[in-house]
Parts: C-alpha cells; structure tokens; sequence
C-alpha cells in the first residue's frame, strides 16, 4: 500500500490578519493570500506625489475629507478576503466622518483612488484593478499611463473619461471645485 503526502493547504488571512502582520510591507491581499508588489521606483513616486500632493492641498483648504498615499491598504472584497494598496486615496468627510479610526485596513471604501502605472504594471491588470475598486463602492478610480502622458477616469457603469497632457481633470462630483492640468504631472 502507497502513502500519498500532500502539503498542508495554507490558510486564508483575513483582512484584518492581513493588516496586522502586513502594514508596513509591500504587499497586497488577494483571495486571501499575501502578494508582494514591486518596489515602483522614482517616476512612480513622483507623479503619485504630485497627484496626491494637488488633491491633499484642494481637500484641506476646503475642508473636505481626508486623504492617503504610499499603498494605503483598501479592503475590496470579502470572502476570500481581498486588500489593494492605492498609491492615493480620497474619503470625504460624508464617507470617513472626521475623527474616525482608521485601521491599518479600510473597510469603507474612498470616493476616490489613483493608481499610477509603474514600469511592472500590465494595463489589463490595472484595468481590473480598478473595477475591482469600483464594485466596492470606490465612486471613480484614475489610472495615470506615464508611457501615454493620460489620465482615464472609471466610473461605474460609465464610459471611461481620457484626458491628455493638454487637458485639465476635474471631477466635479467628488472634489468640486478642483483643476489639475494633465501637463504638471508630465513636465
């Protein structure tokens, strides 16, 4: 009679196990399991700087909501459990009331993500990211394309809206008021 060894199943992390043992780590939780992400380099952090940058300075003179960046961990998905890392992320003050705890893993979903593309990042995937974000509640996701020099807003149930280097982002419904020219980003 032959014995037949299998490896032992390894168990699922929930999202809160997950931010626990993870919140200072580059990784991401998919279906319950731990993914690293790749470090993105300079161009990344620059672009996400000055996004994030423009939208934190728009959202504290207006006294709007809160904001993160540096792959603040989201919560997208239950059961498996499902946490992304958003280069940026907006909550109104409607979404995260001021004074809110804020664990090392959101459950509520932001108005508002950006993701910028870096150079380990496939377009289809981001594409998937960002419909993943919106069917939990994200309200619009904005995927940077530096090779492209565009910015293309998704919405939920939306066509995606593109804005070139000689265009100006807004988005009126979530950040009144606020103008971005696509061109800053790419100067």
């Amino acid at each position: 009679m032959s014995s037949v060894l299998t490896a032992p199943t390894p168990k699922l992390l929930t999202a809160a196990e997950f931010g626990q043992r993870h919140q200072n780590d580059r990784v991401e939780l998919i279906d319950g399991h731990v993914v690293e992400t790749p470090m993105a380099g300079y161009n990344h952090g620059k672009l996400t700087l000055l996004i994030g940058g423009a939208i934190l300075q728009w959202i504290t003179e207006h006294d709007l909501g809160t904001a993160a960046t540096n792959d603040a961990f989201i919560q997208t998905r239950t059961d498996p459990d499902r946490v992304r890392g958003a280069d940026v992320c907006y909550y109104s003050f409607d979404r995260l009331p001021r004074g809110s705890d804020e664990p090392p893993v959101m459950v509520i979903p932001p108005d508002l993500v950006v993701e910028v593309r870096s150079p380990s990042d496939r377009m289809p995937d981001l594409i998937a990211k960002a419909a993943e974000y919106l069917a939990a509640d994200v309200r619009a996701v904005i995927l940077v394309s530096p090779d492209q020099q565009l910015m293309t807003v998704y919405r939920i149930a939306q066509e995606p809206q593109v804005f070139t280097r000689t265009d100006t982002l807004t988005l009126p419904d979530i950040l009144p008021g606020f103008t971005f020219p696509v061109a800053r980003l790419f100067a």
